[in-house]
Parts: C-alpha cells; sequence; structure tokens
C-alpha cells in the first residue's frame, strides 16, 4: 500500500473494477465514488499490489480523473491506452499510458444527459449525489467559486458505500443508536407513491430522509448540503425531528436543491430487485396463507410490505416521540439482548432497543439472503423461524407454525416477494404499550388482539 502524505488527502472509496496490462504487472483500479483510477504494481512473487505515487509528487497518490461514477475499465491490446466508463456522467474517460505520466487525453459522450431543470435532471442529480464521497456543486453566488467535496471527509464514504444500487451491504454497522444491519432503501416509500414513507431506520429515528444530513455530517465527517444563509456555512441546527430539515436552504446542483434530489433519487430511483421465484409455486401459495393466518402482516403489511409509516407531517409532536425514536412505529420484541457483545452505541452507551424496533420491509427479501435482525444475530430465514415469539408475535403468542414444514413454505413465500406482488391484506395493529422514559415497553401482554379489522385504502 502507500501511505499518502500530502493534504487534502482523497480516500480511494469503493474499489470497483481493476484492469491488468498484457505485458508488464501494473494494472488500474476504478473508485467509483472518487472519480479517479489509481495505478498499482504487483509483486510477481507474492502477487501483493502496491499503489503508485504521482511521479510529480511523491507525496500523493496518482489519481487519474475520471467521469462521474467509473464503473468499468479495460487497457487495449497494446498496453497504450486505458477506456473507463462512467455510468453516471455516460461518458467514457480515455487515458493515454505511453507516456512517463499516465494523462486523460478524450472524453467520449455515450447518450445525452437529461436537460437541465427538468424533473429528470433532479432524479440524476440524486443519484449522482447518492454514489459519490465528494460531491460538486453550484457556486453560491455568480463570480464565487463551486463548491466541492461536501458529501464526506476526503472522500471517506457515500451513501451507496453502505448501499449499493441503493439497496444493502448486509453489514451491521455500530451507530449512535447501537448494532444496525444496513437497511435497503428501495422500501423507504410506498411503490409509486412518494407520499407514504415509512419510519426511518431500525429504531424510526428520522422522520425525513432529509434528516440523513446528519449522516453525512456524523458518519461520514462531511460538511453536509444543508446551509445557512450565505449558501456555504453548515446551517449548525440539523436535529433529528425537530426542526424540520425538509425545503431548508440547501446546496444546489445545477440550479436544482441537493437535497430535494438526493430524496427524489431514493423516492423514485431506486428498484426494488425482482424475485426468480414462481408465484404459481404451490409452497409459495401455501406460504402466502401461512403468513396471512398467523397474521404476520400485523408488522410486514401493505403495499411498502411494512406496517412502518411516518404519520405525521414534521414535526412530530413532542408526544409522539421517546427516548428519540418515533414510539407509536416501534414493535415489542425479543431480539434485543443487552448482554450480546455487539449491543453498543458507537458513544458506548447502552443502545436503544428495549422499547423495541421498526419492522423492516420484506419486499425482495430474497435479494438479502443473510444477516438478519437489527444486530445481525442469525444469518438464515430458517433460523428467523427458530424465533418462537417472533413469529407468533401476530398471534397474540398462539403459535402457529410449529410445523417446519409449514415453516419452510412460509419462507418460499417469503422469498418470492417482489413488484408488482399483490400486497397481504394488512389488519389494523395492535395498540402498542406505551414507552417508559427509558424507551421500554410498559404494560405489555402476549393477549391476542380479539377483534382485526381491516385497514380501509386511506389507513393502508
Amino acid at each position: 500500500m502507500h501511505r499518502q502524505t500530502a493534504t487534502p488527502k482523497r480516500f480511494l472509496t469503493q474499489p470497483w473494477a481493476i484492469a491488468f496490462k498484457t505485458l508488464v504487472d501494473e494494472g488500474y483500479v476504478i473508485s467509483t465514488a472518487c472519480n479517479v483510477v489509481v495505478k498499482v504494481k504487483i509483486d510477481p512473487s507474492t502477487g501483493a499490489p502496491t499503489v503508485q505515487s504521482d511521479p510529480t509528487d511523491a507525496t500523493r497518490v496518482l489519481q487519474i480523473p475520471t467521469g462521474r461514477q467509473p464503473r468499468g475499465i479495460v487497457v487495449n491490446s497494446t498496453d497504450k491506452a486505458v477506456y473507463v466508463m462512467n455510468y453516471i456522467s455516460r461518458d467514457v474517460t480515455v487515458i493515454d499510458l505511453s507516456g512517463p505520466v499516465e494523462r486523460v487525453i478524450a472524453t467520449l459522450s455515450s447518450t445525452a444527459l437529461p436537460a437541465p431543470g427538468t424533473p429528470e435532471d433532479l432524479l440524476h442529480i440524486g443519484k449522482e449525489l447518492y454514489h459519490t464521497s465528494i460531491g460538486d456543486f453550484d457556486p453560491p453566488a455568480a463570480g464565487q467559486p463551486a463548491i466541492s467535496g461536501r458529501m464526506s471527509n476526503n472522500g471517506w464514504g457515500s451513501c451507496a458505500s453502505c448501499h449499493p444500487f441503493g439497496l444493502s451491504d448486509n453489514v451491521v454497522w455500530i451507530f449512535g443508536a447501537g448494532p444496525r444491519r444496513t437497511i435497503p432503501q428501495h422500501a423507504d416509500f410506498a411503490p409509486g407513491d412518494p407520499t407514504i414513507l415509512r419510519g426511518l431506520n431500525w429504531s424510526a429515528i428520522f422522520d425525513e430522509e432529509e434528516d440523513f444530513e446528519l449522516n453525512i455530517r456524523g458518519a461520514s465527517g462531511g460538511l453536509g448540503l444543508i446551509v445557512g444563509a450565505d449558501g456555504v456555512t453548515p446551517e449548525p441546527t440539523v436535529a433529528a425531528f425537530t426542526p424540520a430539515n425538509a425545503g431548508r436552504r440547501q446546496l444546489k446542483v445545477r440550479g436544482q436543491n441537493a437535497s430535494d434530489a438526493l430524496k427524489t433519487y431514493i423516492a423514485k430511483g431506486i428498484r426494488a430487485p425482482i424475485s426468480p421465484v414462481s408465484k404459481t409455486d404451490p409452497d409459495v401459495l401455501a406460504g402466502r396463507q401461512l403468513f396471512t393466518q398467523n397474521n404476520c402482516q400485523n408488522c410486514h403489511g401493505s403495499s411498502l410490505w411494512t406496517m412502518s409509516r411516518v404519520r405525521a407531517a414534521a414535526p412530530p409532536d413532542a408526544s409522539l416521540l421517546n427516548a428519540g425514536q418515533l414510539q407509536t412505529e416501534l414493535r415489542p420484541t425479543t431480539t434485543f439482548d443487552a448482554t450480546a457483545f455487539n449491543e453498543i452505541r458507537a458513544t458506548a452507551v447502552a443502545p436503544l432497543g428495549a422499547g423495541g424496533y421498526n419492522p423492516p420491509t420484506l419486499l425482495s427479501l430474497f435479494a438479502f439472503p443473510q444477516t438478519f435482525f437489527h444486530n445481525g444475530s442469525v444469518n438464515t430465514l430458517e433460523a428467523v423461524m427458530q424465533n418462537v415469539a417472533h413469529r407468533s408475535d401476530g398471534t397474540g403468542g398462539v403459535d402457529g407454525l410449529t410445523n417446519a414444514a409449514q415453516r419452510a413454505q412460509l419462507i418460499r413465500f417469503l422469498l418470492s416477494i417482489p413488484p408488482p406482488a399483490t400486497p397481504a391484506q394488512p389488519l389494523l395493529p395492535r395498540a402498542s404499550p406505551p414507552l417508559s422514559a427509558t424507551g421500554s415497553r410498559r404494560g405489555s401482554s402476549s393477549t391476542p388482539p380479539r377483534n382485526y379489522r381491516k385497514l380501509s385504502p386511506a389507513q393502508r
């Protein structure tokens, strides 16, 4: 490896692809989040790679600029040129390898970008910001320099670093709320309806996509998108819930609001993976019936395949919050174990979880075949189904899934859930017991609800 000593530094975030020369042990690696290519040399005896310095500045790594979000790379047959496919900027970067220092000699457009100022452009800007660890923004005023590098500290991370293609890396990270498996974002919003938003994160600690400004600033160390009156300085009063973060002054890209663009991409640009499991498979049909009979839709119903909702405009009334969580969206659970080795917050205090968790979506569950529950405590759906309290929660503790063959059928159904599958008819969820001041439930009961009733379309 190479230790870069000059500043500003830039991490080689999300190495995506690599291409080697034919005649020598040299190759080129794409950093898709930082929009650069770096050069490596391979030790032929050990196979160990070494990142190469810039021949003109030994304190820096040789970083060859590309277009936005490079995803493909190839060296030509004579080892004289590299071609890089840039997904977001829709072009190809041509790099000359024949001189003492590699250099870009051409950028070839592959297809037109959306017209500036259009809704398509807004979504495309959001896609760009989601996948970059840098971020390039308009000047705050005419004659002033453009703004760059706000998405993370030195290119440390992007949204897509943990959410590749807007989905999940299946990794459990230690956050301020505790250990949290990455939640895919294809079901933050109801399919086809960006007005319906689920409570965000495992503990429902956010009620707006704009609240992820805190992740940009905290987890990634960036300066963020929400700004003060000068259009540059990060706005200091940014928090979850209050004040509301939607519609605040923000950086712009091509004249469009950057934070609005990110939200648009999440709502409209992240596609739910489509399961290869047939909807007419007899086990799928039997599993769907078992799903309904056991009232799994009590937590995992509706078109979102979760009953979690943001039910009021931001900021929420203080009565809806407890310990920094939307308490109405938490469901009691047996998956929280305060003694587990990874149940710790990034701040080294007791994690959230005693009051329950925000039910995750089941949409496209097949695409995330392992690492389940908030802390990744089990690795298979079979292990999930071994949790009797969990599988019988919808029936008030009456276990209707004691038969292993039926559990296998239910799992088969779960693996078939993609769009446009008809969602299970949701039933009126049981009222959750209130949270105590410490975030735990008071007066929880395993008594099954006496009268389920169907939700009206307006309630779903």
